[in-house]
């Protein structure tokens, strides 16, 4: 709150395992969220993160319901989650909340515990990003990779590039006063998406903030990050 009074914005970097009642709480502060959704079957959540899939999926319903811009993120760990079926599902879930909840689809590295795994080829994260697009997501995009093509926003109208981006930073922002300059249609934005270039990545920020400037090229931000 002290933030929020003070024109900081306030961005949750988060699992999505919170109550309603807190959510609520919290709404009134909150400018946007990131939310791991680690897959859509419940006996992953509870084989892998000993935990459940319902609060987490009720949580990205209920920030969309309360009008907090949302973004959503999977990262596809080899033989865990990386079937064109869990792809579908996965993103037939975030249409039925919004077409335009942005997806990110993350690679995988080994490490910690997974070490054993190999990482994920990108031919697999080609077709998780393809099957979103089909599924009619608007927003796509890879993650832990470097590809500018699968970064880019597109105009889900005509297609034109509207966004260009290099790893966690915006190269050029077309979007004139929130529609497409090529076709006119109306693009949903992130609230105080400034119009204009951005720096392509921003010296003493970490990994989140950098990937959360290119969404929001605004300056303060308050990075809240929380399980």
């Amino acid at each position: 709150q002290l933030a929020h009074d003070k024109n900081i914005k306030n961005i949750f970097v988060t699992n999505g395992f919170i109550t309603s009642e807190a959510l609520q709480k919290i709404a009134p502060y909150l400018d946007a969220a990131n939310v791991d959704m680690k897959s859509i079957s419940n006996n992953f959540y509870k084989k892998i993160c000993k935990a459940k899939l319902q609060p987490v999926l009720n949580t990205i319903k209920m920030l969309n319901q309360l009008g907090i811009w949302i973004e959503v993120t999977t990262l596809v760990i080899p033989t865990l989650n990386d079937t064109e079926q869990e792809f579908h599902s996965i993103a037939e879930f975030i249409m039925s909340v919004s077409e335009d909840i942005p997806w990110h689809i993350s690679a995988f590295y080994p490490a910690y515990k997974l070490k054993y795994l190999p990482p994920t080829p990108f031919a697999v994260l080609i077709k998780a990003r393809e099957i979103g697009l089909k599924t009619g997501l608007n927003n796509v995009y890879l993650g832990n990779v470097t590809n500018n093509v699968t970064t880019d926003t597109r105009c889900p109208g005509c297609g034109q590039i509207l966004i260009e981006r290099t790893n966690f930073g915006i190269i050029k922002n077309k979007i004139q006063d929130g529609h497409c300059p090529n076709c006119g249609r109306h693009i949903i934005q992130p609230p105080l998406v400034y119009q204009r270039q951005a720096t392509c990545f921003t010296p003493g920020l970490n990994r989140e903030e950098n990937y959360m400037s290119h969404i929001f090229p605004f300056r303060p931000l308050c990075k809240i990050l929380i399980s």
